[in-house]
């Protein structure tokens, strides 16, 4: 007797039981397992967030270079020694001006830097220099006119020269600096020997200080500086 009250009990107690878990209804569509209990019922909730960022900058950024500055453009030209003996004998060494009055020429929109940067040829680049520049073109052009002005020192009168293409000192003269005005280079060579093509000999000064007769296109210089023939 008791035992069919425990089995009755029990069949009381299972849809209790199963509604408390959760127990669902098949014709209703719900998804039921084994056991009449819904799949999902205690179930862990799933949640799935999505979120996508996408974000694209894009930056382009052009610019052209406004090119090389006068005091770059012009010291190409001092660099590569372009005011050498043959661009510019009159201020060899004097670099630093030449530099200078580019760079103020430039400034002055007298000369284009980017042209000069672009110049080939020393000659091309100081020649726009001079061009651009008469400061520069009198300082250096203007003191190549001196070479073969006259000149007088302590040991006698002589004639300006270019020691970088004069050979006065192989000739038989003797150099005295600080006597003409112009670069280092341009030095007064005393006692240039020079003859004349009947063979009487002399120096190459001023016809304004011989004291003998003088031979002209014997001398180097301008038409003053003339062959003093020696004293007979």
């Amino acid at each position: 007797m008791l035992s069919s009250i425990r089995g009755n009990l029990h069949l009381l107690l299972l849809p209790a039981l199963l509604f408390g878990l959760g127990a669902c209804d098949v014709e209703s569509g719900e998804d039921c397992d084994e056991m009449g209990v819904c799949a999902d019922a205690g179930g862990e909730g799933e949640g799935e967030g999505e979120g996508e960022g996408e974000g694209e900058g894009e930056g382009e950024g052009e610019g052209e270079g406004e090119g090389p500055s006068c005091a770059d453009a012009c010291a190409t030209i001092t660099a590569s020694s372009c005011y050498d003996d043959g661009n510019c004998p009159g201020a060899n060494g004097a670099y630093a001006m030449l530099d200078n009055l580019c760079e103020d020429a430039c400034a002055n929109d007298l000369l284009d830097a980017q042209t000069v940067f672009d110049e080939p040829t020393c000659e091309g680049a100081v020649e726009m220099v001079f061009e651009a520049s008469s400061a520069a073109a009198d300082f250096c052009i203007g003191d190549v006119e001196q070479s073969g002005g006259p000149c007088t020192t302590e040991v006698g009168s002589g004639l300006c020269v270019n020691t970088d293409t004069d050979p006065c000192e192989e000739d038989g003269g003797s150099l005295v600096a600080g006597a003409c005005p112009g670069g280092r280079n341009i030095v007064c060579c005393v006692d240039y020997p020079c003859a004349t093509d009947d063979g009487f000999s002399g120096v190459c000064i001023d016809t304004a200080v011989c004291d003998t007769e003088s031979v002209a296109g014997q001398c180097p210089g301008g038409a003053n500086i003339q062959c003093c023939l020696d004293a007979k």
